[in-house]
C-alpha cells in the first residue's frame, strides 16, 4: 500500500511493518538470485495467497465467487504467460468466462450469477492478470536489474508518500475510499520514487537515466492507483485489510496493490525501450 496517511497520534507499528518488510525484501533478492523461474515462482505464490485473500474477502461479505474456477484460470493464466507470453492473459480470460458462464447455465443451485460470476472474474483480472506481466520480464536478459529498479521504485515512492504524508498532510486526497491519504504524501512520493528511478538508470546501464525517469513517471502514475483501486474494493466490501498473513501490514494484497497496476505499464515501457530483449 502507498500511505500518504495524516498521521494518527498512537503508538506507531512502523517497526513491525518494516520487519516484515525486509522479510519479503529477502525473499525477493534470493528469488532474483537464484534465477528467473524462482522469480517467477514467488510471483505466482504470492499471486495465488492474494487471489485467496480476495476471495475470502468476497465470501465474508456474503458473496459466493466461483473460487476453483478463479484458481484454476490463474494457473492457467500464469502458466501461458511464463511460455507464450501475455498472449495467454486474455486467452485464460476468455477461457474462464466460458468456463463461468457454463456452470450458472447448468448449476441447480445459482446465487446471483451476474454479481458472483462478475467479481470472480474481477479477481483473476485485478490480482493475476496483472502480476502475470512479471513473468515476460522475468524472461528478458537483464531481469535482475529491471526487477531491482521497479521494486526500488515502487518501495520508494512508498516510503517517501508515508513520512511526508506523516510530516505535513493536510489535504486529504480522497476522504470517501481512503480517509488518512494527503496530496502531500502524495507529492513526497512522487519525488523520492522519480528520484530512485533516475538513480537506478545512473547505476545500471542496462537501463539507463531516460528509462530510468520514464519508469519513474509511470510508477507516480499507478502506483497511486493501483492503491486506491484496493481501497475502492476493501471500502465495497466492508473490510480493513484484505488478509492477516503478513504483521503489519494485513494481508498480501495490501503489501502488492501498487504493484499490481504498476507491473504491465511497466512491461510495456521495458518492451518499448528495447529492454526485454
Amino acid at each position: 500500500t502507498i500511505f500518504w496517511s495524516l498521521a494518527p497520534r498512537v503508538r506507531s507499528d512502523l517497526p513491525m511493518r518494516v520487519a516484515t518488510g525486509m522479510v519479503l525484501a529477502a525473499l525477493l533478492l534470493g528469488s532474483l538470485w537464484v534465477g528467473g523461474e524462482f522469480f517467477a515462482g514467488f510471483v505466482g505464490l504470492m499471486v495465488m495467497l492474494g487471489l485467496g485473500e480476495f476471495y475470502g474477502s468476497l465470501r465474508r461479505g456474503g458473496y459466493q465467487p466461483l473460487a476453483l474456477f478463479g484458481f484454476l484460470g490463474a494457473a492457467g493464466m500464469l502458466a501461458g504467460t511464463w511460455f507464450y507470453g501475455p498472449v495467454a492473459v486474455p486467452v485464460a480470460t476468455v477461457a474462464t468466462t466460458i468456463l463461468t458462464f457454463f456452470y450458472y447455465a447448468f448449476a441447480l443451485r445459482r446465487r446471483d450469477a451476474l454479481t458472483n460470476g462478475g467479481l470472480t472474474l474481477l479477481g483473476l483480472l485485478w490480482v493475476t492478470g496483472t502480476a502475470a506481466f512479471a513473468f515476460p520480464i522475468a524472461a528478458a536478459e537483464h531481469f535482475r536489474v529491471l526487477v531491482l529498479a521497479t521494486a526500488a521504485t515502487v518501495i520508494a515512492t512508498d516510503v517517501g508518500a508515508y513520512f511526508t504524508g506523516r510530516a505535513w498532510g493536510r489535504r486529504l486526497m480522497a476522504p470517501v475510499l481512503s480517509p488518512h491519504k494527503t496530496w502531500e504524501g502524495l507529492a513526497g512520493g512522487v519525488v523520492l520514487g522519480i528520484g530512485a528511478a533516475v538513480a537506478a538508470g545512473y547505476f545500471f546501464d542496462e537501463i539507463g537515466i531516460r528509462s530510468g525517469a520514464v519508469l519513474g513517471l509511470v510508477v507516480a502514475v499507478m502506483a497511486p492507483l493501483g492503491d486506491l483501486a484496493e481501497s475502492m474494493l476493501k471500502r465495497s466490501m466492508g473490510v480493513k485489510d484484505m488478509g492477516a498473513i503478513l504483521p503489519g501490514h494485513g494481508g498480501i494484497l495490501d503489501r502488492v496493490d501498487a504493484f499490481l497496476f504498476v507491473l504491465p505499464a511497466a512491461w510495456v515501457l521495458f518492451e518499448t525501450m528495447g529492454l526485454l530483449r
